[in-house]
């Protein structure tokens, strides 16, 4: 049955509780999006899509009364508050603890589901294996699953869900499973459909008050509950008439530069635009990327080094204003 556990250290219990008030009480909840693509913008959602998001991933995982899930993100995010929605409408316990890049850590209790970011899930393979691999169910969001991530899942037999979704779909419409068992495909979640338009996915998902949501996510459709993840439309470089999309380049980066890096744009008056690399100033060590076998148009035509990037609460790194700063050094 539904209950909170809170974690020793943790600050943030009013907020849990005026979330927890809300949803019960109230008829809208305001939310922020991430800005991790745009400016963050303000959102009021109804809680009665809320609760239909939550009522949709507890069918689609079988949670019951007797699950118990780990909320380790900030209950500031959508992320966040959904973990703890979730709880609510499934009448089911949750460990609320201080959000870290190692949520296992110091956890020790038995559980049944929890929700990460990519970052938490790396640090989890690397420091805390032994215990992510005793969670039947893991949840990964807020960006992309690097190609080393995906490698040392299917070495360790882990399956996780790789969710789609955004602050406007109230949370993920959408998963497909990586690891152990892997397929490039999101499968939608009950009640919602895709559709393609000019190359970008639009979405229907009537029980959330969504109809032909469109988005800037470039996809291959396979049918109106399956697609293929591409890349975002407003992340492709055109430089000199070839068009390369970032996330393609910073998968392949993985395998030669540490976990903490990005790929941008910059106008140029020979290219039109050119493809360049974001690094912190402790990780970076060369511009060499001969290993990769890459055609020329692909290779980052500048390295910048910044002390540090900024990160919006979910995790994310935003883009365009870690590539405001002014950078430590260049390297062409």
């Amino acid at each position: 049955m539904f209950a909170i556990t809170y974690s020793d250290n943790y600050l943030d219990q009013k907020k849990v509780i005026s979330f927890q008030d809300n949803f019960l009480n109230s008829s809208s909840v305001e939310l922020n999006t991430s800005g991790s693509t745009g400016n963050p913008k303000k959102l009021s959602l109804s809680t009665e899509n809320i609760r239909a998001s939550a009522h949709m991933t507890n069918i689609f995982f079988n949670f019951n009364s007797n699950t118990k899930a780990l909320l380790c993100m900030s209950i500031d995010t959508i992320a966040g508050k959904m973990m703890l929605a979730r709880a609510i409408e499934g009448n089911y316990a949750i460990d609320i603890q201080t959000p870290s890049s190692r949520p296992l850590e110091h956890f020790e209790t038995k559980i049944d589901f929890i929700a990460m970011v990519p970052v938490q899930l790396n640090e989890s393979l690397k420091f805390d294996f032994e215990k992510l691999k005793t969670i039947p169910t893991i949840l990964v969001g807020g960006g992309p699953i690097s190609e080393e991530i995906e490698n040392r899942l299917k070495e360790l037999n882990i399956t996780v869900y790789h969710s789609f979704g955004m602050t406007e779909t109230v949370s993920h419409i959408a998963m497909r499973k990586v690891g152990k068992e892997t397929t490039p495909y999101y499968e939608a979640l009950s009640g919602v459909t895709f559709k393609v338009n000019d190359g970008m996915l639009a979405l229907s998902a009537e029980h959330l008050g969504i109809q032909n949501l469109a988005t800037n996510d470039l996809i291959q459709l396979d049918s109106p509950t399956r697609f293929r993840w591409l890349g975002r439309a407003d992340f492709v470089v055109n430089s000199g008439g070839y068009k390369i999309q970032l996330e393609e380049i910073e998968k392949l980066l993985t395998s030669i530069l540490p976990d903490s890096f990005f790929c941008w744009k910059e106008p140029s008056d020979k290219w039109g635009e050119i493809l360049v690399l974001c690094v912190l100033d402790s990780d970076f060590s060369s511009n060499d990327f001969s290993s990769l076998d890459l055609p020329a148009w692909k290779i980052p035509k500048k390295t910048y080094v910044f002390s540090k990037f900024i990160h919006s609460e979910s995790g994310k790194i935003l883009r365009k204003p870690t590539f405001a700063q002014i950078p430590l050094t260049i390297h062409e």
